[in-house]
């Protein structure tokens, strides 16, 4: 009796459709992994991006509450296309926030307006750093101008976000 080769090409035959399978198999797979990675990624910036515009606001309520003591200028002398003209910080035109360690997480509120030059406490990082420029816009109508910008660090001159406000003085 002959032995056909039928079985065997047969079986070889669904051997390299099982192996194409795991092929695809694993191109599909490892293609919804980096998508779910740049989802992440994207909630995350989402998050930062509101702690930023969070920070920008507190710091500008914080400031608007002090306006008639604030003494004009500031830790940038201009903005433009969003670039910062940096002059010197002090702990009157800067200050950070700051963020848990990340034994933390974001989830955990932010410390916001820590002195600029202090140590930073242990088991805390710098989340932002913050500057801000008081200008007199309308000595007249006693307008003060506050512009803050929040970078990721100190000597950064592009800033995340840059907030700013008039409020009419009182005298």
């Amino acid at each position: 009796m002959k032995k056909s080769n039928f079985y065997f090409n047969q079986t070889g035959a669904s051997l390299l459709e099982v192996v194409i399978a795991i092929v695809i198999g694993l191109a599909v797979g490892i293609t919804g992994l980096y998508m779910l990675n740049a989802r992440v990624l994207s909630v995350e910036d989402g998050r930062v991006t509101n702690e930023a515009e969070n920070a920008g606001e507190e710091a500008l309520s914080a400031l608007s509450g002090s306006a008639p003591a604030l003494v004009s200028g500031g830790s940038f002398t201009a903005v433009s296309d969003n670039i910062l003209t940096l002059s010197a910080c002090t702990t009157s035109t800067c200050d950070y926030v700051l963020l848990p360690d990340i034994s933390s997480s974001w989830r955990t509120s932010p410390s916001k307006g820590y002195p600029y030059g202090s140590p930073i406490p242990t088991g805390y990082s710098v989340a932002f750093f913050r500057r801000w420029r008081v200008e007199d816009v309308n000595p007249t109508y006693n307008l003060r101008k506050i512009t803050v910008a929040i970078l990721k660090d100190e000597d950064d001159n592009k800033p995340s976000l840059i907030a700013e406000t008039t409020i009419k003085i009182l005298r």
